[in-house]
C-alpha cells in the first residue's frame, strides 16, 4: 500500500491518514538519553499514540531491542495497550547477544513485548544495526523518531533514518520534547513503580527486573535477575535449545504463581532464594549453600 510522506514536526502538526498507521509504526531514536529525557520521550511518546488511537485506530510499534528510546517507546506503547514487537538480533538463527549497555533494557522490553521478530544482524556492529532498522521501518506504515535534529555520526544514526524514510515516502513524527537532552545513556533507569493495594512499592532506582527472553540473552540476565518467568509451549523443533544459553552462577528459585492462557500454554513465575550463611546472615549472592 503506498502512502503520502507527511512530516508532522515535533508539535504534532497533521494526522497520517488511515491507510499509513494501519501498518506498523516503527520508533527509532537516540541512544545517549538522560535519564530525566527518557522519561519525557515516553510520556510525549504516550501522547502522541493516544493521538494517533483517535483519529486512525490502533496499530502494533515495532522497535529494535536496545537502550534509550526504544526502552522509552516500549513502556508508552504497553501503557497505551498497543501491541509492542521487538526485533531482537541473531546469529546463525540463534538469538545473539546485545552489547552490555543494552542488555538490562532488553531484558525489560522482551518482558513488555506481545513478539519478538528475529532478524539476522550483528547488534555490536553500527552499519548493521542501520541496516535492522532500514528494514524495520521500511515494513511500516509510520515512523515516530525521537531526535533532536543533529546529523548522523560514528555512532547514531538517527538523521539517517529519519530521511531513509521520508525518501521512501512514509511518514514521519519527530518526538523530542521540550527540555530534552542528550546524555551518557549508560544507565537504564527503573520503569515507573505502581503501588499494590495495601503495600508499598520499591523506591524508584531499586534493583528489580524480570527476564522474559530465550536461552543466550536469559542466561545472561539470569544473575541480574530477581523474578524469573517461564512459558512452555507444547512445541518439539529439532534438537531444540537450552533454556539458559550461558555461563552464570548457580542459582536456585522458588516456585511462586502459575498461570495458564487460553490456549494452555502455562506460565510459570519463580522468585530468587537468597541463602543464609553461618548464624543466619544473609549471603545475598543467590547461589547455592556449599556442600
Amino acid at each position: 500500500m503506498s502512502t503520502t510522506a507527511r512530516d508532522n514536526g515535533a508539535a504534532g502538526g497533521q494526522v497520517p491518514d488511515r491507510g499509513a498507521v494501519s501498518r506498523e509504526i516503527a520508533a527509532v531514536g537516540h541512544a545517549d538519553l538522560s535519564p530525566r529525557t527518557l522519561a519525557l520521550v515516553e510520556s510525549a511518546f504516550q501522547e502522541r499514540l493516544e493521538r494517533l488511537e483517535r483519529h486512525v485506530g490502533p496499530g502494533p510499534v515495532t522497535v529494535r531491542c536496545g537502550a534509550g528510546a526504544p526502552l522509552a517507546f516500549g513502556r508508552a506503547a504497553s501503557a497505551s495497550g498497543r501491541r509492542l514487537i521487538v526485533v531482537v538480533p541473531t546469529h546463525n538463527g540463534v538469538p545473539a547477544m546485545p552489547p552490555r549497555r543494552d542488555r538490562m533494557a532488553a531484558g525489560e522490553l522482551l518482558n513488555l513485548a506481545d513478539q519478538a521478530r528475529l532478524l539476522p544482524y550483528e547488534p555490536n556492529h553500527r552499519d548493521s544495526c542501520v541496516g535492522a532498522d532500514e528494514r524495520m521501518i521500511a515494513a511500516g506504515g509510520l515512523l515516530l523518531a525521537a531526535w533532536d535534529g543533529s546529523p548522523s555520526n560514528g555512532l547514531d544514526a538517527t538523521a539517517h533514518l529519519v530521511a531513509y524514510a521520508r525518501a521512501r515516502g512514509i511518514p514521519v513524527e519527530i518526538v523530542w520534547p521540550a527540555g530534552a537532552e542528550r546524555g551518557a545513556g549508560e544507565a537504564v533507569p527503573a520503569p515507573s513503580v505502581a503501588l499494590p493495594a495495601g503495600g508499598t512499592a520499591e523506591p524508584p532506582g531499586a534493583r528489580s527486573s524480570r527476564v522474559h527472553c530465550r536461552s543466550v540473552l536469559a542466561g545472561e540476565l539470569l544473575d541480574e535477575t530477581d523474578e524469573p518467568v517461564v512459558k512452555t509451549y507444547p512445541i518439539v523443533r529439532g534438537t531444540g535449545l537450552p533454556v539458559f544459553g550461558a555461563g552464570f552462577s548457580v542459582t536456585e528459585s522458588a516456585p511462586d504463581s502459575v498461570r495458564t492462557f487460553e490456549n494452555g500454554v502455562p506460565v510459570r513465575t519463580y522468585g530468587r532464594k537468597r541463602w543464609t550463611g553461618a548464624g543466619g546472615s544473609p549471603r545475598g549472592d543467590g547461589r547455592d549453600p556449599a556442600p
